[in-house]
């Protein structure tokens, strides 16, 4: 026995059931449907370029200039993890690009899951954002982009899966000192 004869509300019928099921699968693979915590990633606001400051930084790096002070204002509580440092360099020798993105994923699922369905500002450095999202889309090299001051990357967190949702925001920033890197 042969199917009835494709009619033109027959095909509709079946797209629609098609683009129904895509869209289903797609929203659960976003995580659209489901709780989820939100890590806002911040790279760190500009930093004071004058070889005395670059001097005196010493391992914590340089203080913040001027205009990054102005970026750094925001009224939140800090608490301070040492994992989120920035890609570690002594001389010639740098930190394996693979050890990178493994202290940045684990230190964000323990924040993630620290605070389950819940938005999180965590402020690192561009090449450990770099390295981290580069590990979630699956690029090389970790640093694929260059995350301008203050610049903000949304990622969620739910079930162990991680979802880009936004990256080197830099809307919020004024006309003015838009992007500094």
């Amino acid at each position: 026995m042969q199917p009835p004869a494709p009619t033109p509300e027959r095909t509709l019928e079946y797209d629609t059931n098609i683009l129904h099921a895509a869209r289903s699968q797609l929203r659960e693979e976003l995580l659209i449907d489901k709780p989820w915590t939100e890590v806002i990633l911040v790279r760190h606001a500009q930093q004071s370029f004058l070889d005395a400051d670059l001097a005196a930084g010493g391992a914590a790096g340089p203080p913040l200039s001027a205009l990054g002070e102005r970026e750094a204002q925001a009224p939140l509580t800090v608490a301070t993890r040492a994992d989120l440092r920035e890609v570690e360099m002594h001389g010639d020798v740098t930190e394996d690009s693979a050890a990178v993105r493994t202290r940045l994923t684990e230190a964000l699922t323990t924040i993630a899951a620290d605070h389950p369905d819940q938005t999180v500002v965590a402020v690192s450095h561009g090449g450990a954002i770099s390295a981290f999202i580069a590990s979630l889309l699956g690029v090389e090299p970790s640093m694929f982009f260059f995350a301008a001051h203050a610049s903000i990357t949304r990622v969620r967190h739910h079930g162990g899966r991680w979802v880009v949702q936004s990256l080197n925001e830099t809307g919020h920033l004024p006309a003015g000192d838009l992007v500094s890197h």
